[in-house]
């Protein structure tokens, strides 16, 4: 896995993820450094982010029901996949919808190569575990590389994170 990226210094992120998991919100806490008040994403939002030396272009994709089939359009020259689950979220519907993302991402032979990063968003309100998340989502049956990070808008650091495994790996 070390050598899918390693010798690049422009990447490009997809980020994932159902309505209302956070997305945006992580998107521009890592850009603006500012919390802000977000609507549902129609379209998709791209913002590019300088770290260390690596230039880390993010693309935001709406995750309205509408939306998700559009999904795959985006995949080609993506380095990484993010998918952004609410960890606060304990409807089992949502968390079908999301765990049938998650693993039709997994089985796309488009992005088979990929690492995928399950971000366990809202863990100032979390209700969910990263260990509940593994075996709710059934992460551990995914065939490919993946790895969870819990995140917070208020903890700008704990995205920031990610951004470090990213230019890493």
């Amino acid at each position: 896995m070390g050598s899918c990226c390693s010798f690049k210094t422009s990447l490009r992120v997809l980020l994932r993820g159902l309505d209302a998991s956070g997305k945006t919100s992580i998107l521009y806490k890592l850009f603006l450094n500012e919390i802000v008040n977000t609507i549902p994403t129609i379209g998709f939002n791209v913002e590019t982010f300088k770290h260390k030396r690596h230039r880390v272009t993010f693309w935001d994709i709406g995750g309205s029901h509408n939306m998700r089939s559009l999904w795959f359009h985006y995949y080609q020259n993506t380095d990484f996949i993010i998918y952004v689950v609410d960890s606060s979220e304990t409807a089992q519907y949502r968390i079908n919808e999301a765990k049938e993302e998650i693993h039709e991402i997994s089985n796309n032979n488009l992005i088979k190569d990929l690492p995928l990063i399950i971000l366990a968003n809202k863990s100032d309100i979390r209700k969910l575990s990263n260990e509940e998340i593994i075996d709710l989502y059934n992460l551990d049956s995914i065939g490919r590389v993946w790895k969870i990070f819990s995140t917070s808008i208020y903890d700008k650091e704990s995205i920031i994170n990610v951004v470090d495994w990213i230019c890493t790996v």
